[in-house]
């Protein structure tokens, strides 16, 4: 009898180890590869989780490629190896800042917390549509293109699409494009990818 106890208390324990495994396994973060180029919804997609759970009902203040001096991989398809979304509830003075790195080991989010002032407007994540590449599209196909062909001294790393919202224009992808004193500028909707500005300077 004692061996039959023995061995239904190894197979509980084997059992469990097995389901601990598989579902860190599943985790969003454990299917991401080192370096890995993801998408602004996809990097969101690993964060959300841990996001609701630290404030329920956050909404997206702001997301974009954050600054890493030599390591930008940002490419005209709106894709990047890390992304950096700032999250509150509405009316929340104390966001957090998420951060995802897939050239970084362990692959996984990293929240900071900072004070600043209440952001009058933010992104529902329910109700974002549209995402990096998408929006990169939209401005390739409305001026940036050939913007970009006039402008041989661009550089991408130095191109800035973040994902931003206001009272007047709603969520919407704000892109930025600078070559010495010349730009391109688009602001875009994050919901129906309509253009909503385009600003060109010489």
């Amino acid at each position: 009898m004692k061996w039959l106890v023995r061995l239904a208390v190894v197979a509980t324990v084997i059992g469990l180890g097995f389901v601990l495994t598989s579902c860190g396994g599943s985790s969003p973060a454990a299917k991401l590869e080192q370096g890995q180029r993801v998408t602004a919804m996809e990097a969101w997609e690993v964060m959300e989780g841990e996001v609701m759970d630290w404030k329920p009902g956050s909404m997206i203040i702001s997301a974009r490629p954050p600054s890493r001096p030599g390591k930008e991989d940002l490419g005209t398809d709106g894709r990047s190896s890390a992304w950096r979304f700032v999250v509150a509830p509405e009316g929340d003075p104390l966001p957090g800042i998420y951060s995802l790195d897939t050239t970084v080991k362990p692959i996984k989010p990293n929240r900071t917390e900072q004070r600043r002032p209440v952001a009058p407007a933010s992104v529902d994540p329910a109700a974002w549509q549209i995402d990096s590449p998408a929006a990169m599209e939209v401005a390739l196909a409305n001026g940036l293109e050939e913007w970009m062909g006039a402008n041989a001294g661009f550089q991408i790393s130095t191109m800035t699409p973040e994902l931003i919202a206001t009272v007047e224009d709603g969520s919407y992808w704000h892109i930025l494009a600078k070559d010495g004193a010349s730009s391109f500028e688009m602001s875009l909707s994050a919901i129906d990818g309509s253009v909503i500005s385009t600003v060109v300077t010489p």
